[in-house]
């Protein structure tokens, strides 16, 4: 269970939950001030962004709520980051591009799409 530390500059969280939203399996990883939604592969991600797509007109409240909180919301999939929301980050010209204004997307995310481990999450 996640649990918030005083910190001068916002919250502090640390803790991890394993969950399956619409039954697609992911997990919430806090690491102090990042909030990481991890998921396995980009098939998974993009499966998870479609069964949410009605929640996506919240991403304005939720970014605010992250910023009030001093947090960063991370996307990671295939143990990369594929996006940021929040404190301090900005969209790029490929968040906007792809419909995902809040967010900022690293053009290394962008690379790493075309990659086969990618679309079938990390190879040992």
């Amino acid at each position: 269970m996640a649990k918030a530390n005083p910190s001068p500059t916002g919250l502090d969280l640390t803790g991890q939950i394993s969950l399956l939203v619409d039954d697609v399996p992911c997990v919430i990883d806090c690491r102090g001030d990042k909030v990481v939604l991890v998921v396995a592969d980009m098939k998974t991600a993009l499966d998870l962004r479609r069964k949410l797509s009605s929640s996506i007109a919240r991403l304005p409240q939720v970014v605010t709520w992250l910023q009030v909180a001093s947090l960063t919301l991370e996307v990671e999939v295939a143990g990369r980051c594929l996006g940021q929301l929040g404190s301090e980050i900005r969209p790029n010209w490929v968040a906007k591009v792809l419909g995902l204004s809040p967010f900022h997307i690293p053009a290394k995310a962008l690379s790493a799409a075309l990659t086969k481990n990618f679309w079938r999450g990390r190879s040992s």
